[in-house]
């Protein structure tokens, strides 16, 4: 992507956001204001309930959508060196 948007060739239109997760976060609290906390929540909790990972696994029973004690998950923690 050397423009840094995605473009289907067909018609040049954008096709999704490149915009990274951290980025939109970081943006959120910079420059619109947000607490951290609740810029964090928008951009995970929110979809994540909207999609409807806040329910029960149908195969494992676990809850998912949160990264507390009890629930599903499956997460990478990087340095940001990898």
């Amino acid at each position: 992507m050397p423009t840094g948007h995605a473009r289907p060739v067909s018609n040049g239109a954008t096709a999704g956001s490149t915009l990274l997760l951290e980025h939109a976060v970081r943006r959120a609290v910079n420059e619109l204001g947000m607490a951290p906390a609740d810029a964090v929540e928008a951009a995970t909790l929110t979809p994540a309930r909207a999609s409807g990972f806040d329910r029960c696994n149908p195969v494992t029973g676990a809850p998912l959508g949160l990264i507390v004690p009890g629930y599903a998950a499956d997460m990478l923690i990087s340095d940001g060196e990898a």
